[in-house]
């Protein structure tokens, strides 16, 4: 249906488009400098790179467009400042392009932008695979040692200044079309991830403010998307030496730090072992949780190295809370998970509450937590003994790797775990 759409409606969408080129010269645009912040501390860096969107048509400035949406944004969720800038590239080689070149920058994401004129003028969909195929394989390469990347869908045409036309219902299901081709192709690409645009009110030729609006609305989506790729909400830890992630996984030289002290940890067993699990059943008991847990943070996968209530196991480290939780300095608790964006799709957990182990060299390796199947109210919460059971197991972790040796091996098999 849309491509005999499409194909009637030619004619009218080339008479349309040639007269979008003069509107173009009648809009407002961004006349300001690139680079857009919220003012906080340890901010994020972000860049954003594109056309459409990024080029900010409807408004005069960035601050009122994608860029400053978001970094205002994003600093309501994380508590941080955030740093935006905003590169213009007219088609998916120049964002590759783009992004490969900021490898080395210090961005901890980048989001792109793209499609809408590709909708506008009906590209094939064999073509647009194409095109969009050989893009995120590029920054999903790229992304592996480096910022993960979140791929917006094509907004509803009506949205943007620029393409405010009723005759666009054809090009509006044409880029859902195109939408439907990115999203397949970002599953399951370590790094990338596709996020879906919600729908604005119309835009208007003449109204900047409701331009604006649908910034802020695009904005909110993008920002939340974010979330599970930078250091978790209310973190101190300096933007300088925080830990780039990928799909919640950090990578880099201080992962591989991290990894080599997780590595060190010789295996736990005889009076340690005990002392251990005696030490999470204590946990499990003290705040009547339905289970307790000792975790060892691999490479790939979190470790349920000792356990009350539950079997020692193991799950991939993305989904996992003590992958992000490990990097605070103090107790993480998340009073009702399917109220937390990063976490929602867990199952059997509702409330978490978990202490970062350190090892001797400094390294965050694991941390004892307590989960329940209810939510619990979080200011009511006494995390001192938490705290104090955490201290208790960490230094005995350390005796243990004072009097063993190193694994040489990795340490990912649940070997010498205490018995239940």
């Amino acid at each position: 249906m849309v491509r005999m759409s499409a194909v009637a409606l030619q004619p009218v969408m080339a008479l349309w488009r040639k007269r979008a080129q003069t509107r173009r010269n009648e809009l407002p645009r961004p006349t300001d400098g690139t680079h857009v912040e919220a003012h906080g501390e340890n901010s994020d860096w972000i860049l954003i790179v594109g056309h459409g969107l990024a080029r900010g048509w409807g408004v005069r400035s960035h601050t009122l467009g994608l860029p400053g949406q978001v970094a205002r944004e994003l600093t309501t969720l994380t508590g941080r400042g955030s740093d935006i800038d905003v590169t213009v590239a007219d088609d998916h080689a120049a964002i590759a392009r783009v992004v490969a070149s900021s490898a080395q920058a210090r961005y901890h994401a980048i989001v792109v932008v793209s499609g809408a004129t590709d909708a506008v003028h009906l590209r094939s969909p064999a073509s647009w695979r194409s095109s969009m195929a050989e893009l995120v394989d590029s920054v999903a390469a790229q992304a592996v040692e480096g910022a993960s990347v979140v791929i917006t869908g094509i907004p509803h045409l009506r949205s943007v200044d620029l393409f405010d036309s009723a005759i666009l219902w054809v090009a509006a299901e044409h880029a859902a079309k195109l939408n439907a081709i990115t999203r397949e192709l970002c599953e399951n690409r370590l790094g990338v991830s596709y996020v879906e645009l919600p729908s604005t009110l119309p835009a208007s030729q003449r109204d900047e403010l409701r331009a604006a609006e649908n910034y802020r609305i695009f904005g909110a989506a993008i920002a939340a998307s974010l979330l599970p790729h930078l250091r978790p909400a209310g973190s101190t830890e300096p933007a300088e030496v925080a830990l780039r992630r990928v799909d919640g996984v950090p990578r880099g030289r201080a992962e591989a730090a991290r990894q080599s002290a997780v590595d060190s940890l010789p295996p736990l067993e005889g009076a340690a072992a005990t002392e251990v699990q005696r030490l999470v059943a204590a946990a499990k008991a003290v705040y009547k949780t339905s289970f307790a847990a000792f975790t060892l943070v691999d490479a790939d996968l979190l470790h349920h190295k000792v356990g009350s209530g539950i079997k020692p196991s193991s799950v991939p480290r993305s989904d996992s809370i003590c992958t992000i939780a490990m990097h605070n300095s103090e107790t993480t608790i998340v009073a009702d998970v399917m109220r937390d964006a990063r976490f929602r799709h867990l199952r059997g957990v509702r409330f978490y509450a978990g202490h970062p182990i350190v090892s001797a060299t400094g390294h965050p390796v694991g941390m004892l937590c307590v989960v329940d199947t209810e939510p619990r109210d979080a200011a009511s919460f006494d995390t001192t003994m938490l705290r104090e059971l955490a201290a208790a197991l960490q230094k005995r972790l350390w005796l243990a790797a004072a009097d063993g040796q190193p694994n040489s091996q990795p340490n990912n098999q649940l070997d010498g775990s205490a018995k239940k």
